[in-house]
């Protein structure tokens, strides 16, 4: 691209929807004012550079790839913090999740743990699209939810695993249970995962059959019914039993959920956004159709009991409101500027895409022509910017990167 000595402006987004068959095909669908239901179940909005599903950014007349973009003028874009500390690239990527179905329980590896990776696989010969370590970056990742949203995440408190256990009836899974039972607490829960993803197939669909007997997807105890919800989805499959070792999150509309490097995790359903640093390695242990990967999961993991309570955003500013996280690649926050203009600083590049209503924002010192965002759609706060201003009637998610002076 040719390098323009045009000041950057605010710039609207041009975004990508990924087709999982998790997706749902009204949620982004309604989102965008399309025709519902979609021809297709659409999964996840992208908002970012990520080559996966790039987002384009409107300069003058034409589509441009941010990517390209951000390359061409990396400072006037990121900001002189951000290029310092994770080069010319955006460091985060967005997505809107809309989720009719249970996702793969899965982990992400720390930086070091990815970098060892990467190489260790490139080593070995083994091609770039069948690799576990896509590349040598983390993954922390926030979702928000937009509605009601249900997750597994780590552990249950050992005590309460075998209590359910038990409550299913005899599953003929007593070795497993007794290293449990040992005494030894946490300690012992990579013991028994390992020792549940190793039994044989015929223990397995026994387990199943029974737990099968005993719930349906009309429980009304959540982990009860998503017992029954997973042995549809998933009949056969022994992480079909997550609910009873693995905490059931229920989130409401604007509570967060943080997943750090090692944490076992799965989102079931509803819609949410979600944060994460730009990084396209997943660890799977089951509950999906795409390559697991068991030894490496197991060698990753966080295996100790973890607390569940959601996560709520903490007033920043006037009218904004900020999810933390220490994540150091991206900061979520949520605007609703409907009591007048909402003044900002962009500091860092930032990312903003509307859930609701309609949002207007202005380029302070240029006076340049307002960007107005609706529903579904998303624009580009180049560093340079500085000052802008936001008003409408609106919900609006904003992702940055935190500054070292801040």
């Amino acid at each position: 691209m040719t390098r323009s000595t045009t000041p950057l402006r605010i710039g609207k987004l041009r975004t990508r929807i990924r087709n999982y068959p998790w997706g749902s095909r009204e949620f982004l669908a309604a989102l965008r004012g399309s025709p519902q239901p979609s021809a297709e179940p659409e999964a996840e909005l992208w908002i970012g550079a990520h080559p996966g599903a790039p987002s384009e950014v409107e300069d003058g007349h034409q589509w441009v790839p941010l990517a390209a973009a951000i390359e061409s003028r990396p400072e006037e874009f990121l900001g002189s913090d951000s290029l310092a500390r994770f080069g010319p690239r955006l460091p985060f990527l967005m997505k809107i999740l809309a989720i009719d179905g249970p996702l793969s329980i899965q982990l992400h590896p720390n930086a070091e743990q990815s970098r060892a990776g990467l190489e260790r696989e490139k080593s070995a010969g083994i091609p770039a699209g069948v690799r576990t370590y896509r590349d040598a970056r983390h993954k922390p990742e926030l979702a928000v939810a937009l509605t009601p949203f249900e997750a597994l995440r780590g552990f249950r408190p050992v005590a309460e695993i075998v209590d359910l256990f038990e409550e299913m009836g005899d599953l003929g899974l007593g070795r497993e249970l007794e290293l449990l039972r040992s005494g030894e607490g946490d300690g012992m829960l990579r013991p028994f995962f390992e020792a549940l993803l190793a039994v044989d197939a015929a223990r397995v669909a026994t387990a199943l059959e029974i737990v099968k007997d005993v719930v349906d997807e009309s429980c009304d105890r959540a982990e009860l019914a998503w017992l029954g919800r997973l042995l549809r989805h998933y009949p056969g499959d022994i992480t079909c039993l997550a609910p009873l070792f693995m905490n059931v999150v229920e989130l409401q509309p604007g509570e967060g959920i943080y997943q750090p490097p090692g944490m076992l995790h799965s989102y079931l359903s509803g819609a949410a956004v979600e944060i994460m640093a730009d990084s396209d390695t997943v660890v799977r242990a089951g509950l999906t159709r795409k390559p697991v990967n068991r030894p490496e999961l197991l060698r990753l993991l966080v295996a100790e009991s973890t607390g569940s309570s959601p996560q709520v955003a903490v007033q920043k500013d006037h009218g904004l409101l900020t999810y933390d996280s220490p994540a150091q690649e991206f900061r979520l926050s949520v605007l609703r500027p409907r009591n007048g203009p909402f003044a900002a600083v962009a500091s860092s590049i930032e990312i903003w895409i509307c859930t609701e209503g309609a949002g207007v924002f202005r380029d302070v010192p240029s006076g340049e022509a307002s960007v107005e965002l609706r529903s579904g759609e998303a624009l580009v706060v180049p560093a340079t910017v500085g000052h802008y201003e936001v008003t409408g009637n609106a919900t609006l998610f904003g992702a940055s990167v935190p500054t070292t002076q801040l």
